[in-house]
């Protein structure tokens, strides 16, 4: 048996998809399993730059982060919605249209 053998697991890919508000998608990525979502939105954000009337994006709580928030407003001029992601509950967001208030509240948009 060789000693010096590297054993690697492959858990495979995922699909990430912008669309429009009625559901026709406008810019898609295949990505490894093992990249976080946030980073893997921001190769998309990049590809619908030229699209000039996006005003909010609409994510799930695996891109509730600052830094994908000032990237989308910073390079979209869109404000990002996403509810509060539980693991992330240590720091205070900016993100305006968080699902949690600074207080700790639930907030309704």
């Amino acid at each position: 048996m060789n000693k010096n053998k590297k054993i690697t697991f492959f858990w495979g890919y995922r699909l990430h998809c912008i669309t429009t508000d009625s559901g026709i998608p406008i810019a898609h990525d295949v990505i490894q399993n093992n990249i976080h979502d946030s980073i893997a939105a921001i190769s998309l954000i990049d590809k619908i730059k030229s699209i000039h009337n996006v005003k909010f994006l609409l994510a799930d709580s695996a891109f509730d982060s600052d830094n994908f928030y000032n990237y989308t407003f910073n390079h979209l001029k869109a404000i990002t919605i996403s509810p509060k992601n539980k693991r992330n509950s240590n720091h205070n967001h900016s993100n305006p249209f968080s699902t949690i208030c600074p207080a700790g509240l639930n907030m309704t948009f």
